[in-house]
């Protein structure tokens, strides 16, 4: 380098510096900006609280029972969602309670001219701005009819599964059940730009078909970026249909309906068990926070149960609302055991957010829980908690008391996993009142004892519904007949 004239030498000390610089600062970063987690959320169907083995030892689900349990999970013990599926699946996506949004009526039937509105953000939109893959594997139930309410323009990369809310195990659609009128092929193979119906699955048991959709999308993300996965089973919603290896483990149970439901149960598990696994191949699992949710309580008509919890399926109380929840990490949960604060199902929004490191105290109507859920933080705790309000009807907790007002459902009252849950007479009431604290089971009516409670929570009430949206769902509409549409029931009529 002596050779050199002065100003070379200058340019190649330079140079050589630039290097030096450029080095150091990239190591720097990559050392201040570790990768974000992998986020896989599973959303069971109709899955009751006593409807897991670590409840019912009658069951068989060991996969779920070792995620829910250790040093590196956290079981939400007070998690709520809505009574019905389509109202909750709203609230997940958007952070909003259904009556804020309009779907608190019920769910979204085939051909409804109507879905969650797309003025309301859906948390993977803001994941695919953090860099994140997405995905969705299983049941979508939100609204279908144009290809603006779909999973793939909503924040999804790709989809794969089905729009409406009930569909044969094997068939993958509506094919002359339960005297509906309109038959047709369910299942599609979705991108941003491209709604694909596929036949090839017909006769594929769907909680095998979405465990292997899943993987399949693991395999072909690309390991540079994080990703989230939205596994939503099909089952353990009717119709009652298992294979005969799923009730291997389940010929001890005398109730048909509960042995079939245990034998659902159990693909559910062996499906769940077979992502992780993939995971482990892969080398994501470390890096991998998996929750675990289902959409609503277990329907006791059809094999589901949520003793001791009241009620069913589609009704206000505890049975109806409160479900089985957890979240495993080995790298970001640093305090298993439980959580017993209240967590609704419109909390996930902004705690699936933390989790990809967006700094945010709450999105809507819902809290981040992050911090709770990783090391069980006291620095926050939900005093209220909406279950529903749709006209007349809803239901509210704030602090250890809970309202219903209206009609809280079908009246299944305690229903034990040996008994179906058959429909008794109406009530004859329209209030209720609990110490959900102290009276978990809602044994104990206090609406008389306590009536100041009653028209405290009563304006509470009051002043929430006038808050709320007008219902948004419609008739069906004969536009969307599969008829028309190569006997699927496809979007872009409405």
């Amino acid at each position: 380098m002596n050779d050199l004239p002065s100003a070379s030498k200058q340019l190649v000390y330079a140079l050589l510096i630039a290097v030096q610089l450029v080095t150091c600062c990239f190591g720097a970063i990559g050392k201040a900006t570790p990768k974000k987690p992998n986020i896989v959320f599973i959303l069971a169907d109709d899955l009751g609280w006593n409807d897991v083995d670590w409840h019912d030892p009658t069951l068989h689900s060991p996969h779920l029972n070792a995620l829910a349990h250790g040093p590196h999970s956290a079981q939400l013990n007070f998690a709520y969602v809505n009574q019905l599926c389509s109202p909750t699946r709203s609230a997940l996506l958007s952070g909003y309670y259904p009556f804020h949004l309009g779907t608190q009526h019920g769910t979204f039937w085939w051909m409804e001219p109507t879905g969650v509105p797309v003025k309301y953000s859906f948390f993977p939109e803001r994941l695919q701005d953090q860099g994140y893959g997405t995905y969705m594997v299983g049941k979508w139930h939100i609204g279908y009819c144009k290809h603006d309410f779909l999973p793939t323009r909503r924040g999804f990369d790709k989809f794969r599964g089905y729009y409406c809310g009930l569909e044969d195990y094997y068939k993958h659609g509506m094919f002359n059940t339960r005297g509906f009128n309109f038959t047709g092929l369910d299942f599609w193979e979705d991108t941003p730009d491209s709604f694909k119906a596929d036949w090839n699955q017909f006769e594929q048991y769907s909680t095998e078909v979405y465990a292997n959709e899943s993987v399949k999308m693991l395999q072909q993300h690309d390991k540079a970026k994080p990703f989230f996965l939205y596994l939503a089973f099909q089952a353990v919603h009717n119709p009652m249909q298992a294979p005969d290896k799923y009730l291997v483990d389940c010929a001890h149970i005398e109730r048909e309906e509960r042995r079939i439901f245990c034998g659902m149960v159990n693909a559910m598990d062996q499906a769940v068990g077979k992502v992780v696994k993939e995971l482990k191949t892969l080398g994501l699992y470390e890096n991998t926070i998996i929750i675990f949710s289902s959409d609503n309580g277990g329907d006791t008509m059809w094999g589901g149960n949520n003793y001791p919890l009241r009620g069913n399926k589609d009704t206000l109380w505890e049975g109806g609302t409160r479900i089985v929840s957890f979240v495993h990490s080995p790298k970001y949960i640093t305090v298993g055991g439980t959580r017993s604060k209240l967590f609704s199902i419109v909390d996930w929004y902004a705690t699936i957010l933390a989790m990809s490191g967006i700094d945010l105290d709450g999105y809507g109507d819902g809290f981040n829980y992050w911090p709770m859920i990783a090391n069980n933080s006291n620095i926050f705790e939900r005093k209220r908690l909406v279950y529903n309000v749709d006209g007349s009807t809803a239901a509210i907790r704030e602090g250890q008391y809970k309202l219903i007002v209206g009609n809280p459902g079908r009246p299944a009252d305690w229903v034990k996993p040996t008994e179906s849950g058959k429909i008794g007479p109406p009530f004859n009431q329209t209030i209720w009142l609990f110490d959900i604290s102290r009276d978990p089971l809602e044994l104990r009516d206090l609406s008389r004892t306590k009536p100041r409670t009653v028209n405290r929570l009563l304006q509470k009430l009051k002043a929430i519904a006038a808050t709320g949206s007008p219902d948004i769902h419609m008739p069906l509409d004969a536009r969307g007949d599969p008829k028309r549409f190569n006997g699927t029931f496809a979007s872009g009529w409405c």
